[in-house]
Formats: structure tokens, C-alpha cells, sequence
């Protein structure tokens, strides 16, 4: 058993510090392995619903932070729903998501669309047919029962961001939190330097992360240098604090088009990983669902 320790102080926290014996690590991991060993699709981690990516990453960590970067545009929002769609509707793993830019109506409409799997250019048009409000209902009813719950404050402060995700952990048993985006969260200092501020919001993360004991997805703009480009490391925005302070940076990549195709070509690159592989991950994007998905390929292999 571990021994919990009481410290009196812990740089300016008063948190608990936990020492743990060497071998009850080493069991809990060998049954890891043993577990990986008979099933080899068994995750030790939450997984994204994008096989291929599983693979890598061994799903999402409890206590690490992870990174999701595009450019505006791209589909970050759109790359997290379908993530969550898998781990809230389809899992039942309940999931927190906190929308510093969007209205959770908005969310709503686009979860909502992918569901059903119903453009949503139907929703604004209001061309819907019997058959349309039948996939509807069918959606609605799958999302209704979703452990999902969404955190709407634009220019949400980082303290009250901690403090919401220590209730929804607590009150609700939320086994993983999604922030779009980490460049809307406010420091307490604002004078300070835009990569200061940044790095502050990193770190505090990541000390979130290992607190509640729960993996963290923090989505990012890239700069704009990346424009047209495939992304890299060196482009996450305002501060290189992002890149270290991370466990996991996944970068969406995908070309602007205007064409018709229903189904586009996309990329996610795992461009760093602390406990494992990096590699670059092709995906399908649905344009009409904005919805990202497995590409299969010729073989039917994900």
C-alpha cells in the first residue's frame, strides 16, 4: 500500500505528497502489461476513437497534459467533438469540455450533426424531411445519454477553470477534460507578456492534470507561419513553455479546399511524445459533418 504523507509545505501549496514503494509499482505495472499482452487493442489509456492514433499513444494518460494545434479553421473544434463522441457517446466515459470560444448551442448543433450524421447546412436551411427528424431523434437520444458535460464562460479565468475542473471531477466523476483553447484562458496577470501568461496556463495544466489524476486536452492555434505548411513543434503559439510543459503534442493538418468531395484527406501528427512513439497518422475529414474519422485502408486494416 502507499504511504500518503501529510507535508506541511509544498512550495506554496498545501498538498498531499504520496511515496510509493517500489514494488507495489512493479505489480500494478506487470498487470498493465500482462492485461496489453492477452488483448493487444486493451488501452492503458482513454482512447480518441482514432485507432491508428491509439496505437501510438496507448490512448489518453491519466495526469498528462495533452497539446491538439491547428490553424484557425482547420478543425481543432471539430477534431475534439469527434474524440468526445467516441469517449462520451459511444464509451459512456464521462468527459468535461470546457468551450472558451464557441456557444454551447453551437456545440450542441455540431455534436449534434455528427451524430446523426446529417450535414449541417439541413440545420440552417431548414430543408428536413420525416426521415431527417428520425435520424435526429435516433442522435439525440445516443447524445442524451451521454456523460458529457460543457463548461461555457468566455474569458474564463485559470483559477476558476482549476476550480470547475475539481467539481466536475469530484461531483460528477469526469474521467477527462477538453479545452478549446488554452489561448482564451486568463492569468491573473494581465500586464504580463502574452508568453509569460502562456507559460503560466501551461504549467498550471499540467499540475491539474497530475492532481486530479485524469488526462487533460488543451487545443492551440499554431502560428502563422504554419499556413499551408505541414505543422511542427517550433509552431505552437506564444510561448515554448506549451512544447515542454506537454506530454503529447498532436498537430492537425489538413489543405483549405472548396471542392465537393464528401470525404477529404487529413493528417495528424504526433510530433511529440514523452512515454512513446512519434508518427504521422493519415485521417478522413467529413466536410458536410465537420467530423473527423479512421481512414481505412485497402486491406480494411484502421
Amino acid at each position: 500500500m502507499s504511504e500518503e504523507i501529510k507535508a506541511a509545505s509544498i512550495g506554496k501549496s498545501n498538498e498531499a505528497a504520496h511515496v510509493y514503494e517500489v514494488k507495489d509499482l512493479l505489480i500494478e505495472t506487470l498487470d498493465i502489461m500482462e492485461a496489453r499482452n492477452k488483448d493487444k487493442e486493451a488501452l492503458t489509456g482513454i482512447p480518441s476513437g482514432i485507432k491508428r492514433l491509439d496505437l501510438i499513444t496507448n490512448g489518453f494518460q491519466k495526469q498528462e497534459m495533452t497539446i491538439l494545434g491547428s490553424r484557425p479553421t482547420i478543425g481543432k473544434t471539430s477534431m475534439a467533438l469527434s474524440m468526445i463522441q467516441h469517449i462520451a457517446v459511444e464509451k459512456k466515459i464521462p468527459c468535461g469540455f470546457f468551450s472558451l470560444e464557441m456557444s454551447p448551442k453551437i456545440i450542441c448543433q455540431r455534436f449534434l450533426s455528427q451524430v446523426a450524421r446529417m450535414p449541417i447546412a439541413k440545420f440552417y436551411a431548414g430543408f428536413l424531411n420525416m426521415n431527417d427528424f428520425k435520424k435526429l431523434q435516433d442522435a439525440a437520444s445516443l447524445i442524451h445519454k451521454a456523460p458529457l458535460y460543457i463548461v461555457d464562460q468566455p474569458n474564463m479565468k485559470l483559477l476558476d477553470l482549476r476550480a470547475i475542473a475539481r467539481r466536475l471531477v469530484a461531483e460528477r466523476d469526469v474521467k477527462i477534460i477538453f479545452i478549446d483553447y488554452i489561448g482564451l484562458i486568463e492569468t491573473e496577470n494581465k500586464d504580463a507578456p502574452v508568453y509569460e501568461q502562456q507559460s503560466e496556463v501551461s504549467k498550471s495544466l499540467k499540475a491539474l492534470a497530475r492532481e486530479l489524476d485524469i488526462p487533460i486536452v488543451g487545443l492551440c492555434q499554431l502560428a502563422r507561419s504554419v499556413e499551408g505548411e505541414q505543422p511542427n513543434l517550433s509552431q505552437l503559439r506564444d510561448s515554448g513553455s506549451i512544447e515542454e510543459d506537454a506530454d503529447v503534442v498532436i498537430l492537425l493538418h489538413r489543405e483549405r479546399s472548396n471542392s465537393d468531395n464528401p470525404a477529404q484527406d487529413a493528417k495528424l501528427i504526433v510530433a511529440k511524445n514523452r512515454n512513446g512513439a512519434t508518427g504521422s497518422i493519415d485521417i478522413t475529414y467529413l466536410p458536410a459533418y465537420s467530423k473527423f474519422e479512421n481512414k481505412a485502408i485497402e486491406d480494411g486494416v484502421f
